[in-house]
């Protein structure tokens, strides 16, 4: 676990550095969980025009020469505050859960 979190913590900092700021920017193969993400960013009542950026990252598992895909997290910049609104949706791409970090708020989002 605590190399699936050094992992993540080391790619959204090399993400964070990039200077592409376009909105709706997915990583991951076939850009898992992308319209998912994109709905549940609907259902909060945010559109493109207030994203900055958004990443998407499949945590997995390796082991016994196979790779599970535990489940997906989605960092999104937001136009309006520092921080970032983090989606966190299961290998199948459906809600786990949602808050922010930093001084971001989302109205109905915990924030940590």
């Amino acid at each position: 676990m605590r190399k699936i979190w050094i992992f993540t913590l080391t790619l959204c900092l090399w993400l964070a550095a990039d200077p592409v700021a376009a909105a709706w920017i997915s990583f991951g193969e076939k850009k898992a969980c992308r319209s998912e993400a994109e709905d549940e960013l609907r259902k909060l009542g945010l559109g493109p025009d207030d994203v900055k950026k958004m990443s998407i990252v499949t945590l997995r598992k390796s082991g016994r020469g196979t790779q599970v895909v535990q489940g997906h997290q989605v960092w999104v910049a937001l136009v309006s505050c520092s921080g970032d609104l983090v989606i966190e949706l299961r290998p199948h791409c459906t809600l786990k859960q949602a808050y922010t970090r930093g001084d971001c708020r989302v109205p109905g989002v915990k924030s940590y």
